[in-house]
Formats: structure tokens, sequence, C-alpha cells
């Protein structure tokens, strides 16, 4: 998740979310948006709902503002840049206002404590022959 900025991975959510009987497991599927990074692509980011139109609308104008530039058309430049500031905050306060209600501590509670299952897994599943991936392990 790293800077806090950054939605959630596919392999994050689902990991979280197959995990029955944990704490975060309803809330985090009541969250927008997880349903849409469950269906990304593996490692893909999901960003909240609406962002990626932010996304487009801000490349358009960055797109338009540099070609009024190489035009020499620097007024209208100006205006563009004004819009594309104005995009860029707006999708700001969207992405601070999706986050709002994460409690960080308790999110990097349960994170640590996932990784200390999937540590303990995968020590269980070596010590039985198996590789963690589906592999297996030649043994004598």
């Amino acid at each position: 998740m790293g800077n806090g900025s950054d939605p959630p991975s596919r392999a994050a959510v689902n990991g979280l979310a197959s995990i029955n009987g944990c704490a975060w497991h309803a809330r985090l599927l009541s969250v927008p948006g997880v349903a849409e990074a469950r269906q990304a692509g593996p490692g893909e980011r999901v960003p909240p709902p609406g962002l990626g139109d932010y996304d487009e609308k801000i490349a358009a104008a960055r797109q338009q503002k540099d070609a009024s530039l190489d035009a020499g058309d620097v007024g209208r430049a100006a205006v563009l840049r004004v819009e594309e500031k104005r995009l860029q905050d707006e999708r700001a306060a969207r992405m601070a206002q999706w986050s709002a209600g994460v409690d960080v501590a308790a999110l990097a509670e349960e994170i640590d404590r996932l990784h200390l299952e999937l540590a303990r897994l995968r020590d269980l599943l070596l010590r039985n022959g198996i590789q963690p991936g589906g592999g297996h392990q030649k043994t004598a």
C-alpha cells in the first residue's frame, strides 16, 4: 500500500477478502472499489471509483496545454494549466475522502498478523515437502 495514497492491489484485496472469519472480511468487502479491485489483473492497482475519469481529464488538459504552448498560444496554455491544476486538486480531495475512513493502525496490525500466518503456513507446506506456489520438493 506504499505511501498511503496508492489503492490496494488485486492480490492484497483478494488475500484479505478471502479470509473468512477475519475481522476485516465484511468491512473490506463493503469498501467502495473493492469489487473492482478483486476483478483487476494480478498486481494491478485499482483507483477509487471515479479517479480514472480524473486521470483521463488531467491527461487531456495536459495534452491540450502542451499543444497550445507548441502553437505559441500562451494565453490558452495558461487557462489549461489552471484547469489541469483544478482537476489535480479535485482528484487529491476525492482520494483523501475515499481513504478517510481507513483505520491505518488496525489495518497495519491485521497485515502483520496475516504475514505471520502466511509464514507459518509456508513453513508447514515446506515441512510436508510442498513448495509454496504449487511446486513439490523432491524428498529422499
